[in-house]
């Protein structure tokens, strides 16, 4: 015989047959006991919670973050260097003349350097709580199901919620600009890029279009950058390794590896500025067939936060300070405010790829 202390999960619903079983209704809850001729038996009831929910999402550790000291945060870029310099004659300079006719002093100078560019981002502010009924709470305290503090593990939740949506829409978000008031989730970072015509033409693998979108990167001579990470979905990354398995001479290779952030080795891809780390993420989605190779230069991409750098927690409501409180409820709201702001979208250090998988 078995039995459980604990018993307390939620409302049952049992119906008993004419065995002398009592089972569970079609909703899946499991039968309580068998009560035939010499056998009572209870069921035995598994201590620990089966929970295979994914938790664990990018940090986003290589983002420099710093606070804002006002809202909006404006900034300027500047967009070009004045062009000044020309060929003279030595013994004229751009005089008419030489010696006394001669002259080094240039007589006319472009000093527009591009830099009233005002841009400004408006901090954005997720939240997310949690709620707990004072009978719940002493339910789950004294006579719950599980060898674990429920309540806490709901609460580490919700936190998984906040982290996944954050995640997302870091990517994804669809504000159509940074200070866009209409709507309030994060201008995504694939909507930042501005570089995002290149596709990879039938026959050709991905890792030949990166290569060249980065030799060409270099190639140029108006604007310093290069990518530092590739991003790309794991089915994409999958394509990638297959294209190269048939390539014996591949750009990439499995036994190719960098760190991402110290003590973290990735995969990688070599390139005319050397290994560039893969980073693979369920958040850069694949559209049917399509799919998207992210290349990013994390130190032109920062977090702007306010207040806190980190989310900050609230208990709003409290049962042991039951003021203005007759229902005894716990409430508690995570909330945080900040943006991610790509700079330098006119440069070569972001840009996206396309892959279309259609008819291979």
């Amino acid at each position: 015989m078995s039995s459980n202390k604990r018993i307390f999960s939620g409302a049952y619903d049992f119906i008993k047959t004419d065995s002398g079983l009592v089972k569970a209704e079609a909703s899946g809850k499991p039968n309580i006991n068998i009560d035939r001729e010499h056998t009572f038996v209870t069921h035995a009831f598994d201590p620990d919670l089966k929970d295979y929910q994914r938790r664990v999402f990018p940090l986003l550790d290589m983002i420099p973050s710093q606070e804002t000291l006002g809202y909006p945060y404006v900034w300027n870029e500047q967009d070009d260097i004045p062009s000044n310099t020309e060929a003279v004659d030595p013994q004229k300079g751009v005089g008419e003349g030489i010696g006394k006719e001669a002259n080094y002093k240039k007589k006319t100078l472009n000093t527009d350097y591009k830099r009233s560019n005002w841009k400004q981002a408006l901090p954005r502010m997720y939240m997310t709580g949690i709620q707990y009924s004072w009978f719940d709470t002493q339910m789950q305290k004294r006579y719950g199901s599980y060898m674990q503090d429920l309540l806490a593990k709901d609460l580490n939740d919700m936190k998984v919620d906040y982290n996944r949506t954050i995640a997302n829409d870091f990517w994804n978000g669809d504000s159509p600009s940074l200070d866009d008031t209409s709507n309030f989730k994060y201008m995504g970072i694939l909507n930042q890029i501005t570089d995002k015509d290149d596709t990879v033409p039938a026959g050709t693998r991905i890792a030949q279009v990166i290569q060249t979108k980065i030799a060409k990167a270099q190639a140029q001579i108006k604007y310093l950058g290069a990518p530092n990470v590739i991003c790309m979905n794991p089915i994409t990354f999958d394509i990638l390794c297959q294209e190269e398995e048939k390539n014996a001479n591949g750009l990439y290779h499995r036994s190719i590896t960098t760190e991402i952030i110290p003590g973290i080795e990735v995969p990688a891809i070599n390139t005319q500025v050397g290994l560039i780390p893969i980073h693979l993420t369920p958040f850069i989605k694949v559209e049917g067939t399509k799919h998207k190779i992210v290349a990013l230069n994390t130190n032109m991409i920062k977090r702007i936060w306010l207040f806190s750098p980190t989310p900050m927690l609230f208990v709003t409501q409290d049962a042991n300070n039951p003021i203005n409180n007759p229902a005894l409820m716990t409430d508690k709201n995570l909330m945080n405010i900040d943006t991610y702001i790509l700079f330098g979208t006119q440069t070569p250090s972001h840009f996206i790829i396309t892959k279309d998988t259609a008819g291979e």
